[in-house]
């Protein structure tokens, strides 16, 4: 999911190719060897630190539905705002940098989520800037999941499921949209 989203897993602006100090072994848990993420409900699931929350809620406040603020206060990309070129054609949300592909969300939304979730955690998580943008892509598309609003409309998040079905195979695929806005925020697809 956020492989896609973000892009290949070294980008002509990614100054970092490995991540500065996450070992091989805990890429893909970045949030839960840091602390970001903790267990709850007994160990049956993971949460948000408080700390991450505020942060990240204090980020979407600051930020708001304002796509210029989100791209110079997350540092998503090392680029001068004035460089970015957006592109919300697809039904989607991508942005690049002199004509090169910067990353790719699937909505608005989806993108300031991300900016203010890097935000929080480059205040939150020591060396988050040092993390290659894969390790940060997926991070943030992780960290999205435990989004509680939409930073559009305020709306409520929530998860749908569907049965896609076609001439050689059926998949499932699950969506995490805004119930008001209809917003995307999240989509995988399982077999």
């Amino acid at each position: 999911m956020a492989y896609f989203e973000h892009g290949s897993a070294q980008t002509a602006l990614d100054s970092h190719p490995e991540p500065a100090d996450v070992s091989g072994r805990d890429r893909d848990n970045v949030l839960v060897e840091h602390g970001v993420l903790v267990p709850c409900d007994g160990g049956a699931d993971f949460c948000l630190t408080d700390a991450v929350r505020r942060a990240w809620t204090d980020a979407l406040d600051a930020i708001g539905a304002d796509v210029d603020a989100a791209l110079s206060e997350s540092a998503l990309v090392d680029a001068e705002s004035s460089e970015f070129v957006v592109d919300e054609s697809a039904g989607d949300f991508a942005v690049s940098v002199d004509g090169a592909h910067a990353g790719r969300w699937p909505s608005r939304e989806a993108f300031l989520a991300d900016a203010a979730g890097a935000v929080a955690l480059a205040s939150e998580l020591p060396g988050w800037h040092g993390l290659s943008s894969r390790t940060r892509g997926i991070a943030l598309g992780e960290l999205r999941l435990f989004l509680d609003r939409c930073p559009s409309c305020g709306g409520d998040p929530g998860f749908q499921r569907r049965t896609e079905a076609t001439c050689c195979r059926t998949r499932t695929v699950t969506t995490m949209r805004c119930a008001d806005c209809d917003a995307s925020f999240v989509e995988v697809v399982g077999a």
